[in-house]
């Protein structure tokens, strides 16, 4: 995990409490180097589910589609097990991203409101791929897998008290924590700099400027993003100042690689949608001016950027925000230019919702994929409950247990639904048959 700019203090124990879960069951797995594709991905699944139960997260299809195009753009160049990449979209305003074996990269919403230009993206998440791609959390578990087995009984301990006993549980996991990170700081230190230097060569193979990468890391020393530059001893990766100086020469003079413009344009919607100040003044000021009537401004690029996707995308959203029928009709026809495609076929979903067309976003709902979000299957047993669909209402009410880290409680739902008379026959077996096919898929043990 790569910290950009200081997190809230309860989100930052969070995540390290996450990541020493993670520590721990990995350190009691064996042939750690060998875990296949598959076993990668599983791990990063249960994290996952872990991460979704207790952090604030949100469901947004266009920017989890903006940030995924750009992981794809770059994990051909990652070293990665698999293409297979999840991304977790983080309710957090703070600069930050992370990234878990299983090819998961979380990124914060603010990385789209400190941000300045695509290429600053490109270079995060080309920075914590890296991390996935050289396996840094597999070599720091086999790193620790040396250490006192009191210390990990403490922090196993920790994480095991009761919520009732939270003061003891934090002090235990501080102190062994700190012991266990201060044993690890200079192999950390180690990987950050390899993760920036791989993640440079990827940018560069990818055709992506890596100047970005430097630029974020130039705000961040000088401290325009508000980074708080504590000692160097007590960091998980080394001071910004030293990681400029090995960056620098490795990213001078690369105005040759030209990163399509495109993608910093969309960048600049995104932000622009956030309510961010972008680069594009005639749609800053615009929308300033019409902040009831947003749509105007959207249309106005529209018209500069008709094939562009996301634009169109983002344009349908704004007209539909407006209860203007328009927006659907916009969403159907780049369906049927661009079919299957999941950012369209997702916000015309939300938009037949909003205009309380629940059996048509049904149809949708059914050729969607499943989702790791918990938040994508409130949505759908809401849409559920209004189309009467009873056998989807309890898909997703045992979808969105899963995903959320209540795997018990999921299957045990499954089983009340079965014995109790709230469903028909029928319903029941298509979830019983479903269930079975997924704990299956899934692993029961997950």
């Amino acid at each position: 995990m790569t910290t950009y700019k200081g997190l809230n203090m309860r989100f930052t124990t969070f995540l390290k409490r996450q990541f020493s879960c993670l520590l721990i069951l990995l350190m009691f797995t064996t042939q750690l180097f060998a875990l296949t594709s598959q076993q990668r991905q599983q791990v990063g699944k249960i994290w996952s589910r872990s991460f979704y139960q207790q952090a604030d997260t949100f469901y947004d299809p266009i920017i989890e589609d903006y940030v995924l195009r750009l992981l794809n753009d770059l994990s051909p160049n990652a070293k990665l097990f698999s293409r297979d990449i999840h991304v977790i979209l983080v309710d957090d305003t703070n600069l930050n991203a992370f990234s878990v074996i299983g090819n998961v990269i979380g990124v914060n919403k603010g990385l789209f409101y400190d941000l300045n230009h695509s290429d600053q993206l490109y270079g995060i998440l080309a920075h914590e791929l890296a991390h996935v791609g050289q396996n840094h959390l597999i070599r720091s578990v086999e790193e620790n897998k040396n250490k006192s087995t009191i210390m990990l009984a403490s922090i196993l301990a920790a994480i095991l008290i009761s919520p009732e006993s939270s003061e003891l549980s934090t002090a235990l996991l501080v102190t062994s924590q700190g012991l266990l990170q201060s044993q690890a700081l200079a192999f950390s230190r180690e990987m950050e700099v390899e993760a920036d230097r791989v993640g440079i060569d990827m940018l560069k193979h990818s055709n992506v400027n890596p100047t970005g990468m430097y630029d974020v890391f130039l705000k961040l020393q000088a401290g325009s993003l508000g980074y708080n530059m504590p000692g160097e001893y007590l960091m998980t990766h080394p001071l910004t100042i030293n990681r400029l100086s090995d960056m620098r020469p490795r990213t001078i003079n690369q105005n040759e690689i030209q990163t399509p413009i495109g993608k910093n344009l969309e960048f600049q919607w995104i932000k622009a949608r956030l309510g961010q100040p972008t680069s594009i003044k005639q749609l800053d000021d615009c929308l300033k001016e019409n902040q009831n009537a947003p749509s105007k401004c959207w249309q106005q690029q529209y018209k500069i950027h008709s094939n562009n996707i996301l634009l169109s995308t983002i344009y349908a959203e704004s007209l539909i925000a407006q209860k203007d029928q328009s927006g659907i009709e916009l969403l159907k026809l780049q369906l049927k230019i661009n079919p299957n495609n999941l950012m369209i076929m997702s916000q015309l979903m939300l938009g037949y919702i909003e205009f309380e067309q629940y059996s048509l976003a049904v149809k949708l709902l059914q050729q969607l994929p499943d989702h790791r979000n918990p938040q994508f299957h409130q949505i759908a047993i809401s849409v559920a409950i209004q189309a009467n669909n009873s056998f989807l209402q309890a898909k997703h009410q045992f979808l969105q247990l899963w995903h959320s880290g209540h795997a018990q409680e999921a299957m045990a739902y499954v089983d009340r639904i079965v014995l109790l008379n709230e469903f028909d026959l029928a319903t029941k077996n298509r979830l019983r048959a479903f269930y079975q096919q997924y704990v299956n898929v899934q692993g029961a043990a997950n």
